[in-house]
């Protein structure tokens, strides 16, 4: 049975993330799972909610900082064409 559960877990985090084409999109998924996943082992009474509010903070944390690295991974492709960083001026 367990196998059975890892299995589909696996599959239930593979399938969304192969859409995911920026880091912004991938740190949403990330986040949101690792939050829900903390929220819900959190030992709260309500489990349910503490998941749901633990995925909503999570995917928020998480579309940050992916959003974040997508603006250095544009500026540092900027920078490889002959550009210039922001800073540089």
């Amino acid at each position: 049975m367990r196998i059975l559960m890892l299995a589909i877990l696996t599959l239930a985090l593979l399938v969304p993330l192969a859409g995911c084409r920026t880091y912004a999109e991938q740190g949403t998924a990330w986040g949101a799972l690792a939050g829900g996943v903390i929220g819900y082992n959190a030992g709260y009474k309500n489990r349910d909610r503490a998941a749901l509010v633990g995925a909503l903070i999570g995917g928020f944390i998480g579309h940050e900082i992916g959003e974040d690295m997508d603006r250095e991974e544009a500026l540092r492709r900027q920078y490889d064409r002959g550009g210039y960083y922001e800073y540089d001026r």
